[in-house]
Order: C-alpha cells, then structure tokens, then sequence
C-alpha cells in the first residue's frame, strides 16, 4: 500500500481553502492534516505537525507566501506546492526549488498532475535516501563495488557513472557536477554528501588557492 502524504494548506481565503479541499477529494493519499490562514501560522504548523507537503498561497498580505521556504530548515523542508492567482511569481517559486506552481482556478485535470508530480518527487527522494543511506555503506568498498550515484535534479532523478564525473564545484548553496562528456548539472547536495558518495581511489579534494569560494572533488587522471 502505498504511503500517504501529509499536508498543510496555507491560504487567507477560506473559500480558496474549501476548493482545495475538494480538488484533492480524488486523491487519499494526499492527507490534509491542517489549515493556516497567515505565514506565521504556516510556520508553527510546520514545526508542529511537520508536514510533507504545504500547499502554498502566495498573496497573503501583509506576508509573502514566498518568504516561508526560507524560513524552514533544508534537511526537514516540506515539498511546496505555489497555489496563486498571479502567474508573475513562477520563476521565482522554481528557483525555490517548489514541486509544481498551481494558477487558480485550477481543474481537477491539473490537480491530478499536481498529485502524480509529488509522488514522484517523493518516490525520488526515497531512493536518493535508499542509496546514501550511512547504513549502507561500507568504508572498505572500492570503485568497483559503487557502480553508480543516484542524485536528484529538481525533480529529475539521476543515474549516474561516478567513473564519467570530472569534477564537482562549489557553486553558493549548490555544486555543479561536471561529465566527462561536457554535460553538467546543477544541485543542492553539498560537497560534505559527495565526500560520502565518491570513492576516494578515483577522488580527491581541491581547492583553487586563487579564489577562497572556490572547493570541489576532481577525478584522478592517472
């Protein structure tokens, strides 16, 4: 059976909060466990009830629905799902790294494709963490026992070949992983993660002494 997902909408309009319910009635296994009607409220329900998922208004005044990401801790963020009537906000909500960016009115078609991109958003997690996982690991695996790295992209799950990895670089909060094809990616997996995924016969720590900013693992040429 597969898990339901816990969730919190966050919205000043009961009316919006009524139709979200409904939109998600199809749905059972996005399990609604609370209603905030301001961002303050949004940020102890977050504390309290750690939702997996906040459906998100973003015209909350005096508030900006898009200042509470920030406000939550990286390892126990909840999935954030934009749920506006102002188109203006989506490059802005992506770049926070939200799930999907609902326009109001929606259709029961597109909260349908909502759903189907939170399970996969969380089907990929599970594996990234199945993957990393310390309790998996062993300290005397060598660079053929680890054959590959799944990491994830936005939404996008990737399977990669650490013996095609050139180089991965500190980017701010990011790293940009680099391919041997000249392919890179952009993620937000620090460089402390990748110590544990790399195998450190075929990896090594770098640091460009010309600029302080600059850390990444590099594979050995030899």
């Amino acid at each position: 059976m597969s898990a339901n997902f816990r969730c919190l909408i966050v919205d000043d309009e009961p009316d919006a909060r009524r139709f979200l319910r409904k939109r998600l009635v199809p749905h059972p296994d996005l399990e609604i466990i609370g209603e905030a009607v301001s961002l303050a409220e949004a940020l102890d329900f977050c504390r309290t009830l750690r939702p997996d998922v906040v459906f998100l208004d973003i015209n909350m005044p005096p508030a900006d629905g898009l200042n509470l990401p920030a406000l939550l801790p990286v390892e126990s963020r909840p999935a954030i799902v934009f749920v506006t009537a102002y188109e203006q906000h989506a490059i802005e909500a992506f770049e926070l790294d939200a799930v999907d960016y609902l326009l109001k009115p929606y259709s029961p078609e597109r909260i349908a494709a909502t759903a189907n991109k939170l399970r996969l958003h969380f089907k990929g997690r599970r594996a990234i963490m199945a993957v990393t996982s310390p309790s998996l690991a062993s300290p005397t695996l060598g660079p053929q026992a680890l054959n590959t790295i799944m990491v994830q992209e936005h939404n996008q799950l990737l399977k990669l070949d650490p013996t095609k990895i050139a180089l991965i670089k500190t980017v701010g909060d990011y790293t940009r992983l680099t391919l041997s094809t000249n392919q890179s990616y952009m993620l937000r997996q620090s460089l402390a993660r990748w110590e544990e995924l790399l195998p450190s016969e075929i990896f090594f720590r770098w640091t460009d002494l010309g600029s302080s900013t600059c850390h990444a693992w590099r594979r050995w040429s030899g």
